[in-house]
């Protein structure tokens, strides 16, 4: 499969998830690019004009009670809400999902790891953004960088899929060695 035909879901319609899905749907389109939600936030989100940096956006949602698996999965939700995300993205969950938190958090990808495999979750620590959103607006000067590394041995296919799929989507990263 083309990386251009990688499927990106992304949980989380936070200032993260808004500037990553952004990045991605304007390098390489928005058709394998989405966010997960239930019923209900799909309802309230289709009422929403979103804007970033002033400019009117769409984003593409998709049900999860629907959902099929993924190439990669990106967790962009507050702390708080960890737990439900993880029941939101079950369903994109497959084998070869690799799954990337921008959380930030100390256990994030433990948590993540313990539901989902430890082979699945690469780590992550997102630095440098200034993204903020208000409401329905996103407004960023800085998209910042993506900190990329592997957790066990055996994940450098992974990683190495990741990391020329951002290459292709305009997604700042470092690989850390660390």
């Amino acid at each position: 499969m083309s990386d251009h035909s990688k499927t990106t879901a992304i949980v989380g319609l936070g200032a993260l998830g808004m500037l990553y899905a952004s990045q991605i749907s304007a390098s390489l389109g928005p058709d394998n690019i989405f966010f997960l939600g239930d019923r209900e936030r799909i309802e309230r989100y289709q009422q929403m004009p979103f804007t970033i940096n002033g400019k009117p956006f769409s984003f593409r949602i998709e049900d999860c009670t629907n959902a099929r698996p993924v190439d990669f999965i990106i967790v962009a939700v507050k702390y708080g809400a960890l737990s439900s995300a993880l029941d939101t993205m079950e369903a994109s969950v497959g084998p070869d999902t690799t799954i990337l938190s921008v959380m930030n958090g100390i256990d994030s990808e433990e948590i993540i790891a313990e539901r989902f495999g430890r082979e699945k979750v690469l780590y992550c620590i997102a630095q440098g953004m200034d993204a903020m959103r208000f409401g329905s607006s996103l407004t960023y000067t800085r998209p910042g960088t993506l900190l990329l590394g592997t957790r066990t041995e055996g994940q450098e296919s992974r990683l190495n899929d990741l990391t020329r799929y951002f290459d292709m989507a305009s997604v700042s990263y470092t690989v850390e060695a660390d």
